[in-house]
């Protein structure tokens, strides 16, 4: 085997595979080096209350929902929809409801169900896979370095709650209550 030392300067240049352990060690050792202090010590800090909120289970309870904030003229805007943008609408909404997005390239391969699937919030559409869920704690979910799950940048994509609008659009023009669940879910 070879020393250490090769082994990590082997992984900084990017020779190892995804999820090797030296890739993660290399790769923060990089991001060491480029550091000013004042980010160092920002970063220690930051490592500390993440540790520490290892410990806290607070859940939403905390976050009371207020009043939704509106859009000066967003909703007057879509009520002026022309013929065609409200059937366009109304495809986008259906293809929602059915199931169907698409991101990045690739399409959600889901089912059409009531609302959204706790799972899909997880989902990779490039391997099939689920990132953890809430069994998981978030600081302890290894996005950059693991090689098994996928790219995080879809389960990101989906989470943007892009795929509303057009349900919100929806429901601003017809009350379709399937739409409307759909959001609230």
């Amino acid at each position: 085997m070879p020393p250490a030392s090769f082994r990590v300067r082997w992984c900084m240049e990017g020779q190892a595979e995804p999820g090797a352990r030296g890739v993660k060690l290399g790769w923060y050792i990089n991001r060491l080096r480029s550091m000013e202090p004042a980010e160092i010590i920002h970063r220690v800090v930051e490592a500390g209350r993440k540790r520490r909120s290892r410990g806290r289970h607070e859940g939403w309870q905390r976050y009371p929902a207020g009043p939704l904030p509106s859009l000066p003229g967003l909703r007057d805007a879509v009520l002026k929809a022309d013929g065609p943008m409200r059937a366009d609408i109304a495809q986008a909404a259906a293809d929602v409801m059915a199931g169907r997005f698409e991101a990045l390239g690739r399409a959600w391969p889901t089912e059409a169900v009531r609302g959204f699937p706790a799972a899909l919030w997880r989902f990779d559409p490039v391997t099939g896979g689920e990132w953890p869920g809430p069994d998981a704690y978030t600081h302890d979910i290894d996005f950059r370095h693991d090689g098994t799950r996928g790219d995080i940048k879809y389960v990101w994509e989906i989470n943007r709650l892009q795929q509303l609008i057009p349900l919100a659009s929806h429901v601003a023009l017809t009350n379709d209550p399937e739409a409307l669940y759909a959001i609230e879910t």
